[in-house]
């Protein structure tokens, strides 16, 4: 049974649900709470513990939590596809797995700097919207090369969709043959 006492740190009185606390239940959930950001790894550790225990569960609260919060989701989304890291790691592993140098930063991967800048190839201006056909990409120059500082550029999406492996020399050809050999009317 609880019994009612003045919580020292608020000085209601509440009822205390344990005789060996001291403070109320809102001091206590807030001391708790604040215990928990400074250190934070038994909470997660006992996390870890309660989704492993309980799997079902915890997918059930995760996708409620999406339901519940959409724009959460998507701002998380569109962070992430943003992300220097996430475009510098997808980009490392592709290396690796085509055997190809690679020698470049998250920071060489952030694209902030280029928004709003022209295209190099075909002057449209660079965006960061997701779908959007000047959206920024990282071009390599030759492709057999790699993705080395000295061997990457940022052109939009239309324009490095043309180009696909093509270097400098297909595309001078293609151009050639393209205005050498107009369609008749």
């Amino acid at each position: 049974m609880p019994v009612e006492r003045y919580c020292p740190k608020c000085d209601r009185i509440t009822p205390r649900y344990n005789s060996g606390h001291n403070r109320c239940r809102p001091c206590s959930d807030a001391k708790t709470k604040r215990n928990h950001k400074l250190n934070p790894a038994p909470n997660r550790e006992r996390t870890k513990r309660w989704v492993a225990a309980n799997p079902e569960k915890d997918k059930a609260s995760r996708a409620a939590w999406r339901a519940r919060n959409p724009e959460k989701v998507q701002a998380y989304k569109d962070r992430q596809a943003n992300s220097p890291t996430k475009r510098y790691s997808a980009k490392r592993i592709l290396c690796a797995r085509e055997n190809l140098p690679f020698d470049l930063t998250p920071a060489d991967c952030d694209v902030t700097a280029i928004i709003g800048t022209p295209c190099p190839m075909c002057a449209a201006i660079i965006s960061d919207l997701k779908f959007s056909r000047t959206k920024a990409h990282m071009d390599r120059v030759v492709p057999a090369l790699g993705y080395t500082k000295a061997n990457i550029r940022w052109i939009c999406a239309t324009c490095n969709r043309r180009k696909q492996d093509m270097t400098e020399d297909d595309i001078v050809r293609l151009y050639h043959y393209v205005t050498t050999h107009k369609s008749v009317p």
